[in-house]
């Protein structure tokens, strides 16, 4: 699940403006027009932690303050309250600013966003095939003649593979327009990488995910259509309102039975669960700061084979700039210089150019 090119999310819980889950303010990724939800059906047990609020996914690229990332989901993703597609509200320390939702599942619609412009006094980012510049050797088509990409290519790029790939999803649409609606911050997972992750989650049998970061519950519908019918979601968010949010979204989906929240602080809530019950795969997507710690918690959580998803990895190439010392970046660039020396796990990154812009996840799989 992925950001507006430049705004970082997280901590704990659904989110609210400021991220994700633990602290994070986060969010989770596309909703769509709320399907009705199944009469009898219930809503998904909500424990309350420690302090929360939660917050929605759905992003619209807000520029990143000047050398700071907006902030996205804190782990215990704290979220604000505020409106899904309105400006985030004021970020926590270290978090990176809510990204946009899309509108559609599949298409970009009226919640699209358009990239985010580049930071100030870089130019905007461009795609992984592009080689050289206007004043590279080769004009201003750069090397051997290939067009250099803008963030416009990558946008249409993005909805041209949404149109063919994903479905309208009545559930989804709803979940972002209500997250819209009681101003969650708009840095859910994007339609297609909210698909990625059902893909995975599916695609080795998991019967136990774990999401640090709930927002609006837009990643966790995603989470819970993989699993069987006995399985179960335990998602963390630090804000109350996000968790309320997600509450009525999952609710709407008709997977109330399969989704658990737990409020507060996400490092709390990862300590309390029990390692006897482990989990199959986990995704992370809350406050960077605690980034390591939440993939060294999660990590102790998982079976072996078990695989761990953790969005906003590369921002932009941000993480990799020296000259970027926020502590949001900081703390995504510790948590992958941890992976070097990390015995326990096989991991590598996936980028993704989208219309969201140039990000990444890190994926990892337990030895």
């Amino acid at each position: 699940m992925s950001e507006a090119p430049q705004t970082p999310q997280e901590q704990q819980g659904p989110r609210r403006p400021h991220g994700r889950g633990g602290r994070r303010g986060h969010s989770g990724s596309h909703e769509r027009s709320p399907s009705p939800a199944v009469e009898g059906q219930e809503q998904p047990r909500r424990h309350h932690g420690r302090h929360g609020h939660h917050g929605s996914h759905g992003r619209s690229p807000s520029p990143a303050l000047e050398g700071q990332e907006g902030s996205r989901r804190h782990h215990g993703r704290h979220k604000h309250h505020g409106s899904h597609e309105h400006s985030p509200s004021p970020t926590q320390e270290g978090e990176e600013a809510p990204r946009r939702h899309h509108g559609r599942h599949g298409h970009q619609g009226s919640h699209g966003h358009s990239p985010s412009p580049a930071l100030e006094g870089q130019e905007e980012p461009r795609g992984p095939g592009h080689r050289g510049g206007p004043h590279h050797r080769g004009g201003p088509h750069g090397r051997r003649g290939r067009p250099q990409t803008t963030a416009s290519d990558w946008e249409r790029s993005d909805n041209f593979h949404n149109s063919h790939l994903l479905r309208k999803d009545e559930a989804l649409d709803a979940a972002i327009q209500n997250s819209e609606a009681n101003g969650l911050p708009p840095i859910s997972v994007s339609p297609a990488q909210g698909q990625l992750l059902y893909l995975l989650a599916k695609s080795i049998g998991a019967k136990r995910i774990l999401e640090v970061g709930t927002l609006g519950g837009y990643s966790t519908i995603h989470l819970a259509r993989a699993l069987p019918d006995d399985g179960k979601v335990i998602t963390l968010e630090l804000d109350e309102h996000h968790a309320k949010v997600a509450t009525e979204n999952i609710t709407k989906a008709g997977l109330a039975s399969k989704v658990e929240i737990i409020l507060g602080p996400a490092l709390d809530s990862l300590e309390k669960l029990d390692p006897e019950e482990k989990f199959d795969f986990a995704f992370i997507d809350a406050d960077k700061t605690n980034m390591l710690k939440y993939f060294t918690e999660s990590k102790r959580l998982l079976r072996k084979g078990g695989a761990i998803f953790v969005d906003n990895v590369v921002r932009d190439g941000r993480t990799a700039d020296p000259a970027d010392t926020s502590d949001y970046t900081v703390g995504v660039r510790k948590f992958i210089a941890a992976m070097k020396d990390d015995e326990e796990v096989e991991a590598t990154t996936i980028g993704t150019v989208t219309g969201k812009g140039y990000d990444g996840f890190l994926y990892a799989v337990k030895k």
